[in-house]
């Protein structure tokens, strides 16, 4: 099993509709949505700016053993300031990790994670 597989059965969930792949290496592929920027500030009166677009990492690890792991990172890059502070910091918005040792854990894993998921 690679990488390719997982990606493919991924580009099949509404979420990823307009997903873009880079070409797959033996052992990760990074994908991307684009979406509009956004800068608003919260309830919590913290502002945030948020990047343009969503980044996928789907990695594969033991290649070289009889082991299967593979692990996948979903997220949006911002900046984020808190209230009465001067400086914006890195942040990450809406994140989602989910590993599994075969294809179907997580693909499954994955679909549970986006119950009720919004690109926001």
């Amino acid at each position: 099993m690679n990488v390719t597989e997982v990606t493919d059965r991924i580009k099949n969930h509404p979420i990823f509709k307009g997903l873009e792949l880079s070409e797959p290496s033996i052992e990760n592929q990074f994908g991307r949505i684009n979406v509009d920027t956004r800068h608003f500030k919260g309830s919590d009166k913290n502002e945030y700016k948020l990047g343009d677009y969503y980044g996928l990492f789907v990695a594969h690890m033991y290649k070289d053993t009889d082991k299967e792991f593979f692990y996948l990172t979903f997220h949006r890059r911002g900046k984020r300031r808190d209230f009465r502070k001067h400086y914006f910091y890195t942040m990450e918005w809406n994140s989602i990790f989910v590993s599994g040792n075969t294809v179907d854990k997580i693909i499954s894993n994955l679909e549970s994670k986006l119950i009720g998921y919004e690109l926001t």
